[in-house]
């Protein structure tokens, strides 16, 4: 799956090459960001999807999984902390 992403995640940086603002492109970059675990990547490319497209599903879906995986290991992180 990983060469699979891998090729998806290069289709879609050579079309955001081509047109940085293609909606499409961007929501599904993002959902490739999202399954390789690049939470803040993934978060950006549904933003800037969004602020072209701001009744976009996918996108907002994007956003706000990335969103939730970097609250919950930001609050993984904090919790740690105070146990130190």
């Amino acid at each position: 799956i990983d060469g699979q992403l891998d090729a998806a995640e290069g289709n879609f940086d050579k079309s955001l090459a081509q047109d940085a603002d293609y909606v499409p492109a961007l929501i599904n970059l993002s959902s490739v960001k999202l399954q390789k675990g690049d939470y803040p990547q993934a978060k950006a490319l549904a933003q800037k999807a969004l602020r072209f497209s701001p009744f976009s599903g996918e996108a907002l879906l994007n956003l706000v999984e990335a969103q939730l995986y970097l609250y919950k290991s930001n609050a993984n992180v904090q919790e740690l902390s105070a146990l130190a």
